[in-house]
């Protein structure tokens, strides 16, 4: 059976008492660490201002926001159908300018409540005025960190942006708040084709983790903002960047930039240009093959999803013989590039016909699984694993070391005992195969994760650009 489920009534009220229809809510477990109704969902009230939730019991916070409107109600213990009420009894101003100290007018504001950052994502409360003031009902007691957002202006060139963590302002006071290049740091980003062609539909998707694990912000190039180069201003604090294009209906995703900006540097992104494009096969763990399509630009980012319209990954590929006979024909079907060959290919000659849409087409040819197409991996060996870490990826060994040493701790003091391989070696073997069905060790000798994780994922794993650990 699950969990005990009851009701909650929350009656929302502005400062005066009144009730309040314009924000909505949703709540925390902090013992179940579940967010309903979903994680970027809310419940919004009745034209009564009365909101309702159904939650298992247990230790609730409440998060009610929109715009000029952000009350956390933290603490709650939920065992009942319970009745609560939501009212703020004080505020928080923001006052922003610009880099030249003039109001800055119309910029986008978030609030997260600091004690739940980075568990939470932050809350959008409206944009400053023209005075570059802005005031936000708030729950008395607590810290509020503020985000800052500003896009490319619509039918221009300009591609300056903001994405500022303006600091945490207490409920009651002020935020004064003005930019400063010496004090923010410069990102400048274009994406083109080998012809320099900047991309239709570029665009880059930017969080700062530390501050919360899944809110991000994108800024696009379409036809309502042509900037050739965005020159996006941040906050000195780590963030994770990827960049997107969406022309002709496409979509391409590359891997992300971790970056640890300093104030007053710049940092610039520049994705796409010249393409290094290589047909890999691994050899080690399926009786198959698999095989990997691996794109790669000028700067190192690896092309990590490839969507055409119409949504189907398929790449063709074929094996033909020294003679030339067609031996196999099929599709790489995943969209990372990825797919699995049921046929050994060793001593067969493959062929790829890889259309990337904006970026080309390539007709890719060669041996399968010679020196210049298998995937070459190097043996690494700790206390209790012999991890096969890809030979692009060895600059990362001892971090990756470090970190399945800590996961190995962490697994055994949970399960309350070692883990015994089966390997003749003894240790536990860790592959990176281009894609699997799952990831993980519970007992067992073999563990695998997709090389994706190095190449892409949040910067949660290492990468060959950046990770933070």
């Amino acid at each position: 059976m699950g969990p005990t489920s009851v009701t909650v009534t929350l009656a929302l009220r502005d400062r005066s008492g009144a009730p309040t229809s314009t924000p909505c809510v949703g709540a925390y477990s902090e013992d179940w660490h579940i967010i309903l109704p979903g994680r970027w969902e809310r419940n919004c009230p009745v034209s009564t201002g009365t909101a309702t939730l159904t939650l298992p019991v247990g230790l609730w916070s409440f998060f009610t926001a929109g715009p000029g409107y952000y009350v956390p109600l933290l603490n709650q213990p939920i065992i009942t159908d319970t009745a609560l009420v939501v009212q703020p009894t004080t505020t928080v101003t923001l006052e922003i300018h610009d880099f030249n100290g003039a109001p800055f007018d119309g910029i986008e504001v978030w609030v997260i409540e600091a004690q739940h950052k980075p568990l939470l994502p932050p809350a959008y409360v409206g944009h400053t005025n023209a005075q570059g003031q802005m005031e936000v009902s708030v729950a008395p007691g607590l810290n509020y960190d503020v985000l800052l957002i500003w896009r490319p202006p619509v039918g221009t060139s300009d591609g300056t942006a903001f994405f500022v963590h303006a600091g945490t302002v207490a409920a009651g006071s002020t935020l004064h708040y003005q930019m400063r290049a010496d004090q923010l740091a410069l990102i400048p980003f274009s994406l083109t084709n080998e012809q320099g062609t900047p991309g239709l539909r570029s665009a880059l998707q930017v969080k700062y983790p530390r501050i919360s694990q899944d809110f991000d912000v994108w800024f696009c190039r379409d036809d309502i903002s042509w900037w050739n180069q965005l020159r996006l201003w941040v906050s000195p604090e780590p963030l994770v960047a990827t960049a997107h294009e969406f022309a002709d209906d496409w979509h391409f995703i590359f891997s992300n930039d971790a970056l640890e900006p300093e104030a007053g540097q710049t940092y610039p992104i520049t994705v796409g240009g010249n393409l290094e494009v290589q047909t890999w096969f691994y050899p080690l763990l399926d009786p198959g093959q698999q095989v990997w399509v691996q794109v790669r630009d000028a700067t190192g980012h690896t092309l990590v999803l490839r969507r055409p319209p119409g949504g189907s990954p398929d790449i063709p590929i074929r094996l033909r013989d020294e003679r030339g006979n067609l031996v196999y024909t099929g599709t790489l079907n995943h969209a990372n590039l990825t797919g699995w060959l049921p046929i050994n290919p060793s001593g067969l000659y493959y062929e790829v016909d890889l259309d990337l849409g904006f970026f080309g087409f390539y007709a890719l040819r060669g041996q399968a699984m010679d020196a210049s197409s298998t995937w070459p991996l190097e043996p690494v060996t700790t206390t209790h694993f012999l991890i096969y870490l890809p030979t692009q990826m060895q600059t990362l060994s001892s971090t990756l070391v470090t970190t399945f040493e800590q996961m190995y701790t962490a697994m055994a003091t949970e399960l309350g005992h070692t883990t015994r391989s089966d390997h003749p070696h003894g240790k536990i073997e860790v592959h990176f195969p281009f894609y699997c069905e799952c990831a993980g060790w519970g007992g067992g000798s073999t563990f695998a994760t997709m090389i994706e994780y190095l190449t892409y994922g949040d910067s949660l794993w290492p990468q060959d650009r950046g990770a933070f650990i």
